[in-house]
């Protein structure tokens, strides 16, 4: 029994798209990693305030998403993390919710 796989079986095969490193990057060059957000808020980090920023998104809905970015993005200037935040909304968020607050 032979316990070889073909390069589409196995996830850990370097792609074009990650370079083998796990960094990918969009179309227009960002680097997206593969952090993800937490599971429950940071309830001592007092969020950045994105309203004198012109954003898809309501200020208020990036300032609670906030609570929720990996612990090493916290210290993070805002404009990263507004980029960061609204590239995992656009995944899920409507186009029409984008600027419902």
């Amino acid at each position: 029994m032979s316990l070889q796989s073909s390069s589409s079986d196995n996830p850990e095969t370097q792609s074009p798209a990650t370079g083998g490193n796990g960094v990918r990057s969009n179309r227009n060059g960002t680097v997206l990693s593969n952090m993800r957000l937490r599971l429950n808020p940071s309830k001592e980090h007092e969020p950045d305030d994105y309203e004198d920023m012109e954003l898809e998104y309501s200020a208020a809905l990036l300032s609670s998403l906030e609570m929720y970015l990996p612990p090493n993005m916290l210290n993070d200037p805002r404009h990263e993390k507004a980029k960061f935040m609204q590239d995992i909304l656009i995944k899920y968020l409507p186009p029409g919710e984008r600027r419902r607050v």
